[in-house]
């Protein structure tokens, strides 16, 4: 019999669903709270995760248990709490479900992860290369370079079924059932999702490329690799990058780079954030020598969110007439002044510039 540790403070809806579940023969471990939680789930098949929790934060718990264990998880959320929901698929949670939920649609996705829970076939061992990214199924690990990237079960799979057919493009529905064994799940937004942690640790380049209504497909080329936070503390928002540039090595002031700005936002805040970035954007695209930029959004490990601003000058000394422009900076000001001063004006976690080829 298939045992399972349901998560759910409430008492009187934790009952109706031991009931309901009881009768399609699976055995119920109740808990109430995060500390019973970490002290039950290591002898149950499955995990259903209230993440609202008396004592605990629901996602830490979802992050510990995926530490320590392979035990498939299932969470739960309120219809309003759709970060939470998000955050949880990032901690490592196989799927999660918003309340009030049908109990069918319950029951079908504990089958489904149920199902792709059960250990891939040994057969299945081809390391897989693609520049400079490698995947080893044997270990399970996925390196860039030298750099092993840290990735959940579910996205080790998504990422080899992409690299297995690098020059087709995989739809969502095929992926939904190769990688969770779930057929109908195909408006959900799982595979979004680990698509957009993945990018993320991969870094930024186009190692997974969207092809609108359709799916992915691996990308064939990459543009360069946002450094690690360590080998970059030294470039804080205080640093003068023109200078930096200047002094540490040899820049081409007639050359196009990329400025890359990296931020740490609450979740709460992101909406002020990014809504101040698009009125910055339109400003910085009237003056001569701006290309584009693009802020790409990923999780951090603490629960924060980090905007990863890359902007595309046509040379250093255009983004250096930029910054000494005091028409331009007070347009910016302006926008700054109309958003919340703590978030918008909130310091990079580091910066730096990549000189490009002319």
């Amino acid at each position: 019999m298939v045992q399972i540790v349901l998560v759910e403070p409430d008492v009187a809806g934790a009952d109706a669903m031991i009931g309901r579940l009881t009768r399609h023969g699976y055995e119920i471990d109740r808990v109430g709270s995060g500390q019973e939680a970490l002290s039950a789930y290591e002898h149950a098949d499955l995990v259903l995760l209230e993440l609202d929790l008396p004592d605990l934060d629901g996602v830490e718990v979802c992050r510990h248990i995926r530490a320590n264990s392979n035990t498939p998880i299932i969470t739960f959320t309120a219809d309003e709490a759709h970060v939470d929901r998000v955050l949880s698929l990032h901690a490592g949670a196989d799927d999660s479900i918003v309340k009030p939920f049908e109990f069918r649609e319950l029951v079908a996705r504990m089958k489904a992860v149920l199902r792709r829970a059960v250990p891939a076939p040994a057969a299945e061992t081809v390391a897989i290369s693609h520049g400079a990214l490698h995947i080893d199924p044997r270990k399970r690990e996925v390196r860039v370079g030298e750099r092993v990237v840290d990735v959940t079960r579910k996205e080790f799979d998504l990422l080899y079924l992409l690299a297995s057919q690098p020059d087709a493009v995989v739809s969502r529905k095929e992926l939904m059932s190769k990688v969770w064994a779930d057929e109908w799940g195909t408006r959900s937004r799982t595979v979004d999702t680990h698509v957009s942690s993945l990018r993320n640790k991969l870094g930024d380049g186009d190692w997974i490329v969207t092809v609108r209504g359709v799916g992915y497909r691996l990308g064939r080329d990459a543009i360069p690799q946002l450094p690690g936070r360590e080998s970059m503390e030294h470039m804080t928002a205080g640093t003068d990058l023109v200078e930096m540039v200047s002094a540490n090595r040899h820049t081409d002031a007639s050359s196009p780079i990329t400025m890359i700005n990296v931020f740490e936002i609450a979740p709460e805040d992101l909406g002020i954030f990014i809504d101040g970035w698009r009125e910055r954007a339109k400003i910085m695209q009237s003056k001569p020598g701006f290309l584009c930029a693009r802020l790409h959004r990923a999780l951090s490990d603490d629960a924060r969110f980090q905007l990863i601003n890359i902007a595309h000058w046509t040379s250093l000394s255009a983004y250096h007439d930029a910054r000494g422009d005091p028409e331009f900076q007070s347009r910016i000001r302006a926008v700054l002044t109309g958003q919340s001063i703590e978030v918008t004006a909130t310091p990079a976690l580091y910066q730096v510039i990549l000189e490009q080829e002319p």
